[in-house]
């Protein structure tokens, strides 16, 4: 993906920049946050050059990042340098609590670069995993032993096969379908 981008970027078609903006909400000002951080939103998608904002969900110390993605550097240093962006920051900063970060990203290194997103609780995962290895090497045991296989070659069916569907399909799915309880 990196070798196409890197292709498709030309001097007429140069590599996006990108800025991660990190804040976090003081404690009963959520709905208020979100408004004013909408309203940044908003804001940026009016400038020349600006691609999307991508919202990550809260860490686990409350941390809201936000990705700002402009079409180059000087589009995305057009709106950082902007009094819109400063006015927005200003209505924002009194519902902040602790210090906001701003970490631009341009060029090549923005196609490496990437967002920091909550870790899963492990004990959390190793429990699901657990769950669904003995689920699946329980039945597909079953069937393998019903076959008539021996016991090794059954057991190399019985764990090839569990791990193939568990890696594949059944975590993909639990992990989508868990994510919230995962992450807390």
């Amino acid at each position: 993906m990196v070798e196409r981008c890197l292709r498709r970027a030309t001097p007429t078609r140069p590599i996006p920049a990108t800025y991660i903006h990190t804040r976090r909400p003081k404690a009963g000002k959520e709905a208020q946050f979100e408004q004013r951080i909408s309203e940044l939103i908003l804001r940026s998608a009016t400038f020349p050059g600006y691609l999307g904002t991508t919202s990550i969900e809260p860490d686990n110390l409350g941390n809201r990042r936000y990705v700002f993605r402009f079409a180059d550097r000087e589009s995305l240093e057009r709106w950082f340098n902007s009094p819109e962006r400063r006015d927005c920051l200003a209505q924002l900063d009194p519902l902040t609590d602790g210090i906001p970060s701003y970490e631009p990203v341009y060029g090549e290194q923005a196609l490496w670069t990437q967002v920091r997103v909550p870790r899963a609780n492990p004990h959390k995962q190793t429990l699901i995993s657990w769950l669904a290895t003995v689920v699946f090497a329980f039945a597909i045991g079953g069937i393998v032993s019903a076959m008539g296989a021996g016991s090794l070659v059954g057991l190399l069916v019985t764990t090839a096969l569990v791990v193939v569907i568990k890696s594949y399909w059944v975590m993909p799915f639990l992990a989508r379908k868990l994510s919230r309880w995962l992450n807390r």
